[in-house]
């Protein structure tokens, strides 16, 4: 997936920001393709104490956007 640098809310865990240091974050996605559906298998994985435990609070959350070019879906 290719993140352009964009105008994100303060503050974005990217490689091109120092918003924080020594983290990182890394998606895996295996698709599997079926008769009438793609099953995706995604992995991520968060380098970074702070943000993991705003997730277990419900502060922050994973969001997946996942879109196909070709249908615009």
């Amino acid at each position: 997936m290719d993140i352009r640098r964009r105008l994100y809310p303060y503050p974005v865990l990217s490689n091109y920001t120092d918003d924080y240091i020594n983290s990182t974050f890394c998606v895996e996605v295996l698709a599997e393709k079926g008769i009438r559906e793609i099953n995706f298998n995604i992995s991520l994985k968060l380098v970074n104490d702070e943000i993991k435990q705003m997730i277990n609070d419900g502060i922050m959350e994973y969001v997946v956007h996942i879109e196909c070019p070709q249908t615009c879906y």
